[in-house]
């Protein structure tokens, strides 16, 4: 996500990988500094994001969401699950919206977009492994259960 947004932003990924300090053109240092911090910010925010997908998705070796609910199911409800996502949203929101930190760290606001694009790259792992867990379940023997942690 980073990477895409400095692309955006005129920065290309070849002055980035292996440019040893290269700048592009017509840009200067402040600018240059100002969007690799808001790319930073990108990366951090696209991080919590995806890992609260990878965190349902994870719950279990080899048992559905829908097997294992997080809620509404006495025996498999873990209700700590939503409170620490809630959580990891209000530490990000902290580090990147509270003008000190802003300035002390270095961080930028990151528009609502690079909230919801993870969303999806998140939604894709979670289907990508529901699909792994139900292949699992389905062919007990095979090397992709022997692989399953």
């Amino acid at each position: 996500m980073s990477y895409w947004y400095l692309q955006r932003q005129g920065i290309p990924f070849s002055i980035l990988w292996m440019g040893f300090g290269a700048m592009p053109d017509g840009m200067s240092s402040d600018t240059y500094t100002q969007r690799l911090n808001e790319a930073s910010s990108i990366y951090f925010i696209n991080l919590v994001v995806m890992q609260w997908f990878n965190l349902m998705a994870v719950r279990t070796r080899r048992q559905s969401i829908f097997q294992m609910p997080p809620i509404f199911n006495k025996k498999t409800q873990n209700l700590c699950l939503f409170p620490a996502i809630l959580f990891a949203l209000l530490m990000a929101f902290f580090w990147l919206y509270i003008p000190t930190f802003l300035t002390n760290l270095g961080t930028t606001n990151v528009p609502a977009m690079y909230f919801f694009l993870p969303m999806a790259f998140g939604l894709c792992i979670l289907l990508l492994e529901e699909g792994r867990k139900y292949a699992v379940r389905r062919h007990p023997k095979s090397i992709l259960a022997k692989c399953a942690w």
